[in-house]
């Protein structure tokens, strides 16, 4: 029992936060960009026949186009005020041919309108569902930065969605995908 109170203390002290996303099974609320020209697709599937589970699986063809990018149709707020803007992106992935899968990258929004990229380079595992995290803040470097304003972010911080990143020599991807967090850790 006293094990059990530290932990709660510990974790209180830490102030890991998390922010409610949209889950990647609510259909309605993301959006593949040029998914007919691409030659990409978003579908919720049936996950695992013996539990009855579902998860969203995007279908990519990088030989067409090398990276997918899904968004919020509603982008969502991740952080009011800077010690709320650090923390990581967490998703679970399966990639039915893990080769054809090299990245991800979490996309937010500042009230300037300037875009952050935080990439995660990502090796997956064959018949494997990974927990990927993807750091992302004001003390973390972008992977990219569009909307040349001062480079200074300001506040409120939207979290707009994700990009897929492909081996441009692989046919086909399907990749299952459950479970993404915002978490952040304020000081």
């Amino acid at each position: 029992m006293k094990f059990f109170a530290a932990a709660c203390l510990l974790l209180l002290s830490c102030g890991m936060f998390a922010v409610d996303l949209p889950g990647l099974k609510n259909e309605t609320a993301w959006a593949l960009r040029f998914p007919g020209k691409r030659h990409q697709s978003y579908k919720v599937v049936e996950y695992s026949r013996s539990s009855g589970g579902a998860a969203a699986e995007l279908s990519v063809k990088p030989e067409v186009f090398q990276y997918a990018e899904l968004l919020l149709r509603t982008p969502v707020v991740a952080a009011e005020k800077a010690e709320d803007f650090n923390g990581a992106v967490e998703i679970q992935l399966k990639a039915d041919n893990p080769a054809a899968f090299v990245a991800v990258s979490a996309r937010f929004e500042d009230a300037a309108g300037e875009i952050r990229q935080f990439r995660k380079v990502v090796k997956l595992r064959p018949g494997r569902v990974e927990t990927v995290l993807i750091p992302a803040g004001a003390t973390v470097h972008p992977d990219r930065i569009w909307g040349n304003r001062g480079r200074t972010i300001t506040y409120p911080v939207k979290f707009l969605g994700l990009k897929f990143d492909c081996n441009p020599t692989a046919a086909e991807l399907k990749l299952t995908m459950d479970n993404l967090k915002w978490e952040t850790s304020k000081q």
